[in-house]
């Protein structure tokens, strides 16, 4: 269960030491000095506020929900697939999971800058728009201008035009790389007019068990 949670926020299971995890599910979130909430990592401080947990690290059981609301735990579920898919695509085919981390994050990208700090987002930019890998060389406001001359940022919210970019990406991913591999997950952006928040949890998880790992 502590690998699921930890793989679903991104985080390496071999790397997190249960002593560790006992102090960020024991630390007071209200606190602002507390050890979750002081930590360059916020992830962990979102996995204890993501369950019922109270500042002794115990959990405070809701009637009929267990640790976890449903729409928490429907939530984790579905990072952790995501993040697996992530994954095993990218062993194939690296501008599989370029596409996937950047369908994951399209949400979340509120500036030109939350782009050009991303390695893997900027990379997807540059890939669809087919600028120079120089440009990352530039002064970071002259990168942002472009970034704002190419991309309609509030376009990024909406899950039909973030499918049709990264079809484009996918195009000239492969255009730019010569790729003669095939992978089902380009299926996800390509030919499809329904957009990608059309990939249930149902079908991440029949991916997943393609080169499904054992626990």
């Amino acid at each position: 269960m502590v690998d699921f949670i930890l793989v679903a926020k991104g985080l390496e299971p071999k790397k997190v030491s249960d002593e560790y995890l006992e102090k960020i599910f024991g630390s007071d979130l209200s606190n602002p000095k507390s050890f979750a909430n002081t930590e360059s990592d916020p992830r962990f401080a979102e996995i204890a506020a993501s369950f019922n947990f109270d500042s002794k690290g115990n959990v405070a059981r809701l009637p009929m929900m267990g640790a976890q609301k449903r729409d928490q735990f429907l939530a984790t579920q579905k990072n952790y697939l995501q993040q697996s898919l992530e994954q095993q695509q990218g062993d194939t085919n690296p501008g599989v999971r370029l596409a996937l981390y950047f369908q994951r994050m399209a949400g979340h990208i509120t500036s030109a800058y939350d782009i050009l700090a991303d390695k893997a987002l900027s990379e997807v930019f540059r890939t669809t728009f087919d600028l120079p890998d120089q440009m990352a060389a530039m002064q970071i406001d002259q990168q942002a201008k472009i970034v704002g001359k190419y991309l309609n940022l509030k376009d990024l919210s909406d899950p039909t035009k973030v499918a049709k970019l990264l079809n484009r990406f996918s195009a000239m991913y492969d255009a730019k790389n010569a790729s003669q591999t095939y992978s089902p997950a380009l299926d996800l952006f390509q030919g499809s007019s329904s957009g990608i928040s059309g990939i249930s949890e149902s079908t991440f998880l029949a991916m997943a068990k393609v080169r499904a790992r054992p626990w």
